[in-house]
Order: C-alpha cells, then sequence, then structure tokens
C-alpha cells in the first residue's frame, strides 16, 4: 500500500507557513515549561512523602507544602495554555495529529477524564494537607503523580504515531481506537526523557522559589539546597538520556537532520552548563534564564526533528495559501491580549499561594 494514500488532504492556510510553525514553536515553549513544572512538582512532592514515610518523619514539609498549594494552579495554566500550541500543530500537520489521534481514540479521550481525576486530588492535597496523615498523602500523590505520567505516555505516543504514518496500516485490524504502538523503543527513551528534565525544572523552580523567600522563612537555606540539588542531578541524567534518545531515533530522521540542528544542539549544550555554572556561584536568576534559554532551545530542535520524520511527506509547497489580512490581525491582537492577562493572572495567582 502507498503510505500517502493514508494520508488526508493538507488544509488551506490563511498566512504563510513559516508564520504559523513560528507560533506552534513559541507557543509550545510556553506549554512545556509548565507542563514539566506540573509533572516534575507531583514526583518531587511524592518522593518527600516517600521519604517521609520511610522515615517516619516530615522530609522538607515545607517544600512539599509549598508545592501542595501552587500544583492545581500549574495544572490550570497547563491545560489554557496547551490549547494554542495544539490548535497550531493542528494547522500545519492536522493531516497527521488527527489520524494518529483516531487509531488510538480509547485511550487520548480518556485524557479527559484522566486529567479532571488528577486535578481533583490535587485540590484534595492541597486543602488536607494539615490534616491528612501520611499514608493518606503518599496514596495521593501516588494516584495523580502516575495519572499525570499516564497522560505524558498517550500524548508521547500520539506523537510517535503521527510521526510514522507507516504503522497507520495498524487501523486496519484494529479499528476500536485501542492500538497502541508500544514495541517502539523511542516511546520509552522519549517519555523518560521528557518526565526527567520535567524533575530538573521543577528542582530548579523549587529552588528559585525558596532563594526568593530568603531570610523570610525557616530552612530556606536547606530548602534551596534541596531543590538545586535536584536540579543538577537530574540535568546530567538527562544528558545521558538525551545521547540515548538521539542514537535511537529512526535512521531515516537522523538523515534528514541538517547542520542547523547540530548547531542549536551545541548552543543548547553550552547553556546547560552556564545555567549549573551559574547556580552552582549563587548566581540564581542569571542561572534560571541560561536554563530558559535552553529550554527553549530543546523546543526549537524537537520542531526541527518533528519535521525532519515528515520530510518526505511534508513541504512548504503542499499547503495552499488564501491570505486574509484582516482575520489574521484581529487574531494576533487577541493573542497578545490575552498573553498579557495571563502574564498578569500568573502573577496574581503565585502571589496570593507564595
Amino acid at each position: 500500500m502507498d503510505i500517502n494514500e493514508l494520508i488526508p488532504s493538507f488544509l488551506v492556510i490563511p498566512q504563510d507557513f513559516i508564520i504559523f510553525r513560528s507560533l506552534l514553536v513559541l507557543t509550545f515553549f510556553l506549554h512545556i515549561i509548565f507542563v514539566s513544572l506540573l509533572i516534575g512538582s507531583s514526583l518531587i512532592t511524592l518522593y518527600i512523602n516517600i521519604i517521609s514515610k520511610i522515615i517516619k518523619k516530615d522530609h522538607y514539609p515545607n517544600v512539599a507544602k509549598d508545592l501542595s498549594q501552587k500544583l492545581p494552579f500549574i495544572l490550570a495554566f497547563t491545560v489554557n495554555l496547551g490549547v494554542a500550541p495544539y490548535l497550531f500543530l493542528q494547522v500545519i500537520l492536522g493531516s497527521f495529529i488527527y489520524t494518529s489521534s483516531i487509531i488510538i481514540a480509547t485511550y487520548w479521550l480518556s485524557l479527559i477524564f484522566v486529567i479532571i481525576i488528577a486535578y481533583s486530588l490535587m485540590y484534595l492535597y492541597k486543602s488536607r494537607f494539615d490534616s491528612f496523615p501520611v499514608n493518606s498523602k503518599l496514596f495521593v500523590t501516588i494516584v495523580f503523580s502516575g495519572l499525570l505520567i499516564y497522560t505524558a505516555f498517550i500524548f508521547s505516543g500520539n506523537v510517535n504515531l503521527m510521526l510514522e504514518p507507516d504503522k497507520w496500516v495498524a487501523y486496519f485490524n484494529n479499528d476500536s481506537g485501542t492500538f497502541f504502538d508500544i514495541t517502539n523503543p523511542v516511546l520509552y527513551v522519549r517519555v523518560f526523557h521528557f518526565i526527567n528534565g520535567s524533575v530538573a525544572i521543577a528542582g530548579l523552580f523549587t529552588g528559585l522559589v525558596w532563594y526568593l523567600k530568603k531570610g523570610k522563612t525557616e530552612n530556606y537555606s536547606e530548602n534551596i539546597g534541596f531543590g538545586f540539588r535536584i536540579f543538577k542531578h537530574s540535568t546530567y541524567v538527562q544528558i545521558i538520556s538525551g545521547i540515548s534518545l538521539y542514537f535511537i531515533i529512526p535512521e531515516f530522521a537522523v538523515k534528514n537532520l541538517q547542520s542547523g540542528f547540530y548547531i542549536i544542539l551545541t548552543i543548547s549544550i553550552i547553556t546547560i552548563i552556564a545555567a549549573l555554572a551559574l547556580i552552582f556561584k549563587e548566581r540564581v536568576v542569571e542561572g534560571t534564564i541560561a536554563a530558559g534559554i535552553t529550554v527553549f532551545l530543546m523546543v526549537i530542535l524537537r520542531d526541527i526533528l518533528r519535521f525532519s520524520y515528515l520530510e518526505m511527506f511534508v513541504d512548504e509547497r503542499n499547503y495552499e495559501v488564501v491570505k486574509q489580512v484582516s482575520p489574521f490581525m484581529i487574531f494576533i491582537s487577541v493573542l497578545l491580549l490575552c498573553s498579557v492577562l495571563m502574564i498578569f493572572i500568573t502573577k496574581k495567582a503565585f502571589k496570593e499561594i507564595r
């Protein structure tokens, strides 16, 4: 069977392809920051509760309580900030993401209920933090952390399937929406790489939060060190897992990578080393900025790799462009307005729960 016959027609787009691709990268960067904070903070909270259970004593209780107050808000921002990149992905790669979503529809639709349950448990954890015994805290954090990992696994599986149309023929043997390519080793390395990176970002976030509270609360010094140690060790593991991911990527995708990919990769290595060095020297703000630049560069690398997978199927010339200036200007105006509102709401929310 000719795989091209399985790919739906490309959408007519109202502006140049590069505009939507750039917006996808920018909005996905904002989304992935909150996704990483969400999953990483959940796992740090779980780790604290596990240690507390083992040693029969509260382990970094101030950190756990602080994260418990922030988790529901982070999840809310994660969901809302995920709308824009998903819409831009649908505009330029809708022919692929729609198809893969249909093939794994049962798991994909289950995420609605999974997120609702996780959200509810986070609010329960937040509201009952002081009254819950250790066992209850541990159980709740195990469940909502597990649900978030399941969500990351399904998202990664959907993207993997989107990038490999040759596997779509599985639909003809299973049209119930329950197919999932669990045999793909890239899926497991990708999920581990993402989750470990999330822990690193959440560790940096934890250290930064307590750094900003320096001198205002008890045990702030220990809490700062705790967060930055997580960032440091997770970053070391992240470098190893990133190298592993590169070598497990299909050969055809690697061959399609151009020199620009490797230039950006080299710069990202330099920026993450700089972030570690700056954190070690207690130049926390500069280190955080360097880490943020690294994440942004990684998002660009992810975008380049995505199109290297699909190079034989996707070309800018595939898209019919029918320019609509007025609707696009209205869209940009609303986007900017919403961005300003999101920044205001974010500052307000974190000020309330600090």
